[in-house]
């Protein structure tokens, strides 16, 4: 590991918010950790300065347009995108792809498959495949900042969080499914702001805390 080049390939932008590039940073930072050379190579430039600030080198895809061709030990793909093409590419090169959460077709062309959800609930595909996907709680990336946390008594019974846009209305689907009374954090994303008064009224059954933005 010590010294290897390991490309995180990270979806971005203000359509898919801010958890593809959050996980693979934190995906960063252990392999930094453990002597690797990560590069996070993202859609949204503008994500790119903050990530350096933290000490981890990261480019915008536009400026390295052929980073699947590049020499590297390994590729973590994240992003609910096809990424068949550069999987394809990957292979030519002999680097092994570790694609994230991703149940597109690309996933053929993957080496691995990863799964990190506190579940491992695998569709048919994974279960013919099982030797090939990693799954369970011990693929969930922490970042430093999280894992540095001291150890507090909890004050809420859940914390419902589904990323920066949460495209497909889960905040809304899961508040409204739990029990009434439930002491409940329910966080709204930089896209979901727009949604906030919906949130809302799919939680009012709950004693329920809707976070700021941010």
């Amino acid at each position: 590991m010590s010294g290897a080049r390991i490309l995180l390939r990270a979806k971005s932008g203000a359509r898919v918010g801010r958890g593809h590039v959050a996980r693979s940073a934190a995906v960063a930072e252990a392999l930094a950790e453990l002597g690797a050379e990560p590069l996070l190579v993202l859609d949204d430039a503008g994500e790119v300065p903050g990530l350096v600030a933290r000490g981890l080198a990261a480019v915008a895809v536009a400026a390295r347009p052929d980073w699947a061709r590049e020499p590297a030990g390994a590729a973590w793909l994240d992003g609910f995108v096809d990424r068949s093409a550069e999987l394809r590419q990957l292979a030519r090169c002999g680097t092994p792809s570790y694609l994230v959460e991703n149940r597109t077709p690309c996933r053929e062309f993957a080496r691995f498959v990863v799964q990190p959800n506190l579940y491992d609930r695998r569709d048919a595909w994974e279960r013919v495949h099982a030797a090939r996907v990693l799954a369970g709680p011990q693929w969930v990336p922490l970042a430093r900042s999280v894992l540095a946390q001291p150890a507090c008594e909890r004050d809420l019974e859940l914390l419902v969080t589904f990323g920066g846009s949460d495209p497909c209305g889960s905040t809304e689907r899961v508040l409204a499914a739990l029990p009434a009374g439930l002491r409940v954090d329910v966080s709204i994303g930089d896209h979901m702001e727009p949604r906030r008064a919906a949130i809302a009224r799919a939680a009012r059954h709950l004693s329920a805390e809707l976070l700021q933005t941010g």
